[in-house]
């Protein structure tokens, strides 16, 4: 994606908006959607860039039943189905978006993420375009150019959870689901448990430390790690031969 100099270009990461159930992280809705507002008032042309992980996806249930599941294998209809939990327990930041993409020379760009894979589907932009309102001037991309400026998600660098760009899409059952990274798939097996379990701990800095302080946690996560990875490695290509999802990447 080339284009022309900006006058302004607003950045933000890894906001990993949520479900606004136990699992999402997100609590700042009125701040960030005070930043937008501002942004929105602006008259000169302005790229407002979400530098991947705007949205979630990956720790985002799907409700079936009134219960909370995390399926392995995501078609456009289960993102479709997230992309509306999300909008809907977070409306300030929407509305705040909707405001911004007003303004013709205002730019909203979705780079995306480890966490946004979903954004891959054209059903899913196209339902988010039409959720703000917005035809022209909101784009999705894995990263976003001007001369002497280039941005992109740093999962571009890690082999356990960098994305296929190429292939963004398996088949699976005479359907198409997501291509997701080695780690995505272990966090939905084995460890949105725990996130649920204890469902705040992410949000404490340095992990280290965290996990000096919390050893139980400490030691269910290595344990359920070690073992992921030998059924990885050793169980899970010969068990499910012909399921994509269990492919270990290419470079590990």
């Amino acid at each position: 994606m080339v284009i022309l100099m900006s006058t302004r270009i607003i950045v933000f990461g890894d906001i990993e908006l949520g479900a606004g159930n136990i699992t999402d992280d997100f609590i700042s809705d009125n701040t960030l959607a005070k930043i937008i507002n501002y942004y929105s008032e602006e008259k000169d042309q302005i790229d407002l860039v979400f530098n991947g992980d705007s949205f979630d996806y990956l720790k985002c249930p799907k409700i079936v039943n009134e219960k909370a599941v995390y399926p392995r294998h995501i078609t456009s209809d289960i993102s479709l189905h997230k992309t509306r939990l999300i909008f809907s327990a977070h409306q300030k930041v929407i509305n705040a978006l909707r405001h911004f993409v007003e303004k013709p020379n205002h730019y909203l760009y979705f780079l995306i993420g480890n966490h946004d894979p979903d954004l891959k589907f054209p059903e899913v932009q196209i339902l988010i375009k039409t959720e703000l309102q917005a035809k022209s001037n909101v784009y999705f991309d894995y990263f976003y150019d001007q001369p002497g400026i280039h941005i992109e998600h740093g999962d571009a660098y890690d082999v356990l959870q960098q994305q296929e760009n190429e292939a963004p899409f398996n088949k699976y059952r005479g359907g198409k689901i997501l291509n997701l990274p080695f780690v995505s798939f272990a966090l939905i097996d084995k460890f949105m448990t725990i996130k649920e379990e204890y469902p705040f701990l992410e949000r404490i800095k340095p992990e280290a430390e965290l996990f000096k302080h919390h050893k139980k946690i400490a030691k269910i996560v290595k344990k359920k790690t070690v073992a992921y990875f030998m059924l990885s490695v050793f169980y899970y290509p010969l068990r499910h031969f012909k399921d994509p999802t269990y492919r270990l990447p290419r470079g590990l």
